[in-house]
């Protein structure tokens, strides 16, 4: 696996978060010379190309997520690591607690969330859009979804920032990635032993999922722990940099702000542009279950391939 890129992207660590900060003349690079990369720190081959990236996210079979969806990281009994018929049944369960009625009340909820947030943001000389709004809104969302006492919220963000980052790879697993991750499962345990003692009788998203049921299954109690760690962790990093993301490109081009200001019509269509724009998940990584072939090399049965998103 000869490495030719030039010497400025040679031993380039594509989990670390700093990679991504301004990645696009690397991206450039690979994408014309070099599609398909084998990233020897992180031993993963590393996808750029579009149409490779669709093939292998389609091709089911062949790449899977059992076996990790992040670069020397042992998957865990969450729904975003299981295949086929297995991630079906647990992503069911899961969006029982996301039915439409049930998304209505959670707008209704965010807007009053972000009504306060801005409210509070005009009282202030200076304001940090990523403090102040972009991570504070899905996380209160979150916690009232949940039904996590206001006594906790504080804590809780600080756990899920600490677990984000340990998800960068094993090199980011610190005493403090550790540490937080206990305290989460603590908590976890408080809040699923509260609604077991109450007879499961309450309307929150813990709750719900505690009594999903499809065809006599239920999710277990590791599957409901894991959950809850994916759900947090989702509201922490990737609607934390949409919003903070998006608002950024905005305060770059004016005109598109105002042209939002002045028609609120075109924000569904902005959203999604958005989201593709900023990308707020740079990458997901597959395993190969077989021996595979693409630009010239093959990716051999057991190897990890990245996909990069942006």
């Amino acid at each position: 696996m000869e490495n030719k890129c030039p010497a400025k992207f040679h031993n380039v660590d594509f989990c670390a978060p700093s990679t991504h900060d301004n990645p696009y003349e690397m991206y450039d690079y690979f994408l014309e010379h070099e599609p398909l990369y084998w990233d020897a720190k992180n031993e993963v081959w590393e996808v750029f190309r579009y149409d490779d990236i669709v093939a292998i996210e389609r091709d089911t079979e062949t790449f899977i997520s059992g076996e990790g969806v992040r670069p020397n990281i042992p998957p865990d009994p969450g729904m975003i690591y299981q295949d086929g018929e297995q991630h079906s049944k647990q992503r069911a369960l899961v969006s029982s607690g996301f039915t439409p009625r049930q998304m209505r009340k959670m707008e209704d909820r965010a807007r009053e969330i972000v009504t306060e947030l801005v409210g509070n943001m005009l009282q202030k000389d200076e304001v940090d859009i990523v403090d102040d709004l972009a991570a504070a809104l899905p996380m209160r969302l979150i916690a009232d979804m949940l039904g996590i006492p206001e006594e906790k919220r504080a804590s809780v963000q600080q756990w899920i920032n600490q677990i984000t980052m340990g998800g960068c790879g094993p090199d980011y697993v610190t005493d403090e990635v550790n540490d937080a991750f206990e305290n989460f499962c603590v908590h976890h345990e408080e809040m699923y032993q509260d609604r077991i003692s109450a007879g499961c009788t309450g309307s929150d998203l813990l709750t719900i999922w505690i009594n999903a049921e499809i065809n006599s299954e239920k999710l277990d109690e590791s599957q409901l722990l894991f959950e809850h760690v994916l759900l947090n962790v989702g509201g922490a990093e990737t609607t934390r940099s949409a919003i903070a993301g998006g608002l950024e490109q905005l305060s770059k081009d004016p005109k598109q702000y105002d042209a939002l200001f002045e028609d609120p019509t075109l924000i569904p269509n902005a959203v999604e542009e958005i989201i593709r724009w900023v990308c707020p998940f740079v990458n997901m990584y597959r395993t190969a279950s077989r021996d595979y072939e693409m630009h010239g090399k093959v990716i051999k049965e057991g190897q990890m391939v990245g996909l990069t998103y942006p």
